[in-house]
């Protein structure tokens, strides 16, 4: 815990809002590799492509299905448009749910990069039979997510699970609305081929508003408390041999009582810069480290060997941490280890 706190207080105060496949992400990396430095290891930073628009399939397909399931019903040429377009739309679903489609149709390509840094067991425990512990951690800052709200949460699994079915009942009430049936039926298949075809677009409004309208997530719900964590195990393996590791940082008790939530810079500009290297301050993609290469792939894989024989670690999980919440929980444990003495 307190190695994460460490950690966690050190991020907030010095990490800014760090778009994946940004020039921020880029000095964040370096700042995350110096911190690996300081601890004895030799990380490398790790380049590779990634899409920045990985969803843009799923916001078309929700845009085409709604279009296509109003459309049909209206006859004439438009029905026509709208049929094809429900058929589209569900076959496109069901490439890009079974993988067919991977890497296409995903927006712009961006360079991002994975921080990565191996440490070797030793000790009496340490074995090559040993398997190797995985921990990673994401770095971006990511916008808000509208599901991600309490009050939505609920509905994304059900989302999940009734997401094939909204995609696929327009296309077949569609093709059923060509054969004569009686018009009262008819106008039941439109309305309910709108109905079905409301939950891709809500999807598909969803990913719009996480993309480009919701603010970045900041603070220690920016990823930083799972980086934090990461680190805190790094620093537990290869502890940090100087008196103080970061100088320059607020007391954790006083950066979560003065300031909210919010970037701390140094009133001494340059001796801040001296102290991280001129590197800049951010935070970003993944960070990870081990004992063997990792390949290149969206989020930082290292490999660490364990040096018990219990199962692999994955850090890779956002843990939504307060450094006000750490410093109560820490308050009251002592609280009541005083009581109990």
């Amino acid at each position: 815990m307190a190695n994460t706190l460490k950690y966690l207080n050190h991020l907030m105060q010095n990490a800014g809002i760090t778009p994946a496949c940004s020039e921020e992400e880029h000095q964040a990396a370096e700042q995350i590799a110096e911190v690996f430095r300081n601890h004895g290891f030799e990380p490398e930073i790790q380049e590779f492509n990634a899409a920045t628009f990985p969803k843009l399939p799923s916001v078309v397909i929700g845009v085409i299905l709604f279009l296509g399931a109003v459309l049909f019903g209206i006859g004439g040429v438009l029905g026509v448009v709208g049929l094809l377009l429900c058929v589209v739309g569900v076959v496109w679903f069901f490439l890009e749910r079974l993988g067919r489609l991977k890497g296409s149709f995903r927006g712009a390509i961006g360079l991002s990069q994975n921080v990565i840094a191996y440490h070797k067991a030793s000790g009496p425990l340490a074995s090559p039979r040993n398997r190797p512990v995985v921990v990673v951690a994401h770095y971006d800052s990511p916008r808000g997510d509208l599901l991600s709200r309490s009050q939505l949460a609920p509905l994304r699994p059900w989302m999940v699970k009734l997401m094939p079915i909204a995609c696929t009942a327009p296309a077949v009430l569609a093709v059923l609305n060509l054969f004569p049936f009686p018009g009262a039926l008819h106008v039941m298949f439109w309305l309910i081929a709108i109905v079905c075809a409301l939950l891709p677009l809500f999807n598909a409004v969803c990913i719009i508003l996480n993309k480009y309208v919701l603010p970045y997530t900041s603070g220690s719900v920016c990823n930083k408390s799972s980086v934090a964590a990461m680190l805190g195990v790094m620093d537990a393996v290869a502890p940090y041999q100087g008196e103080n590791e970061f100088p320059y940082d607020i007391p954790a008790d006083q950066y979560a009582t003065t300031y909210d939530d919010a970037s701390y810079y140094a009133e001494d500009a340059s001796a801040q810069e001296a102290y991280v290297g001129g590197a800049g301050v951010a935070g970003a993609d993944a960070a990870a480290y081990g004992s063997e290469p990792a390949a290149a792939e969206p989020g930082a894989t290292a490999t660490m060997p364990a040096v018990g024989s219990g199962e692999a670690a994955d850090g890779g999980a956002t843990i939504a941490m307060d450094v006000r919440q750490i410093l109560e929980a820490q308050r009251e444990a002592a609280a009541a280890s005083g009581e109990q003495a």
